[in-house]
């Protein structure tokens, strides 16, 4: 493959090659910094980072107001009361060619004050640590990339817009993802989402759509020991419907349907009279998306 390689080409592998020990470092302190979605203050830490190293290769900088998420949506444990983050948008000054839109998120799912919180070698190829994959390495990855293209004087017309609420669905941020993308395409340009590879370094070209859904189940509240015959268990009509939603699961087709976490009941003598679940649809196009709504 390297006698197909431009003169350019080979120069871009060569400076990235030099500069392993820099990602390696990069990577290192990035996946230190907690970011789990709604952690305010390691996302600000984070997207500060992000935006420094992004405004010095002479990116035109912004931040995009988040939108609010409907209420149903809020889960047990989340603050209904939240600030919506924001995302950070960079466009590259005096880019020629055809676009390209960046995308990323800099929010993980680990607890930001859990005990899985470094990168640490396991061997001499691998190392592991909160985010280190998704997503943080690949925000590593283009960085240096963009740096590299800055440095051998390549300028392609490149725009990046990083989330910070990608892990709990993008609800924040899915007007300006959108936004950005259709501008783009509309243009002619082309997206990369620095999201992992497969496991065996193949690229990704498509993801399963997703969505987010509430099963709500409403009882008739009694005492347990006095008078259980009256009574509707909320709870045992939430598990009925999660086992019926576990049936719609087609991984050949690309349809997953997954629920979690559960509310339900108040007492465990008194007959819940109320019980929610909160779930995730996956589905490979829009037909099968219709299907898993109805």
């Amino acid at each position: 493959m390297s006698d197909a390689l431009s003169a350019l080409e080979r120069a871009i592998a060569a400076k990235l090659a030099a500069r392993a020990s820099a990602m390696e470092r990069d990577l290192t302190e990035f996946v230190a910094i907690p970011t789990c979605s709604g952690h305010e203050e390691g996302l600000v830490r984070l997207r500060a980072i992000m935006r420094a190293r992004l405004a010095a290769l002479g990116a035109q900088i912004s931040e995009i107001s988040g939108d609010s998420k409907p209420a149903w949506i809020v889960q047990p444990g989340q603050r209904a009361d939240a600030t919506p983050p924001v995302a950070l948008r960079a466009v590259a000054r005096g880019g020629v060619g055809r676009r390209v839109l960046i995308t990323g998120h800099i929010d993980t799912v680990h607890d930001p004050f859990g005990a899985f919180q470094t990168l640490v070698r396991t061997t001499q190829s691998r190392a592991e640590g909160p985010g280190a994959i998704d997503m943080k390495g690949g925000l590593v990855c283009m960085l240096h990339a963009l740096e590299v293209l800055a440095e051998l004087g390549v300028k392609p017309a490149w725009s990046v817009l990083l989330n910070s609420d990608e892990e709990t669905g993008s609800l924040h941020s899915q007007r300006a993802i959108r936004d950005e993308a259709r501008a783009c395409a509309a243009a002619g340009g082309i997206g990369l989402a620095m999201e992992p590879s497969l496991p065996d370094g193949t690229l990704v070209l498509e993801r399963l759509g997703s969505s987010t859904f509430r099963i709500e189940c409403e009882g008739r509240a009694v005492h347990a020991g006095r008078d259980f015959a009256s009574g509707v268990s909320a709870v045992n009509a939430l598990a009925a419907k999660i086992l019926d939603a576990a049936k719609l699961v087609d991984l050949d087709a690309g349809t997953v349907v997954n629920i979690g976490p559960l509310e339900g009941g108040k007492a465990t003598n008194i007959v819940a009279d109320c019980a929610r679940g909160w779930g995730n649809g996956r589905f490979k196009d829009a037909a099968r998306e219709d299907a898993l709504q109805r």
